[in-house]
């Protein structure tokens, strides 16, 4: 199964280091989606995918930019996480054992 993580996120060039490091062990496709940022993040991670807004267009287009990307790329499912630190890494391991296992309806 082809699992990809989407994250978008807007202004949080203090948390989404910690959020790119923290999933990376999981070795999964990842796509950031920048809504906008006036922070200037500058961000540079090996492999991620950064998607840009030029302007603030909400946490929903940020979302559907990132799953239109991920679709497009052989995704056959999602797992969304923000970019503020608020959702643990450590939880994707249940994610993506009920996503194999076919344990849940997508």
């Amino acid at each position: 199964m082809n699992i990809f993580i989407v994250i978008p996120f807007r202004n949080e060039k203090k948390h989404i280091g910690l959020v790119v490091k923290g999933i990376s062990k999981y070795k999964l496709p990842v796509v950031l989606v920048d809504d906008g940022s006036i922070d200037n993040p500058n961000l540079r991670f090996k492999n991620v995918t950064l998607l840009t807004h030029k302007i603030n267009l909400g946490k929903g287009a940020a979302m559907k930019t990132g799953a239109d990307y991920a679709i497009a790329a052989g995704a056959d499912a999602i797992i969304f996480m923000d970019g503020d630190n608020q959702h643990m890494p450590g939880d994707l391991p249940k994610f993506i054992k009920h996503l194999e296992s076919g344990g849940c309806d997508v």
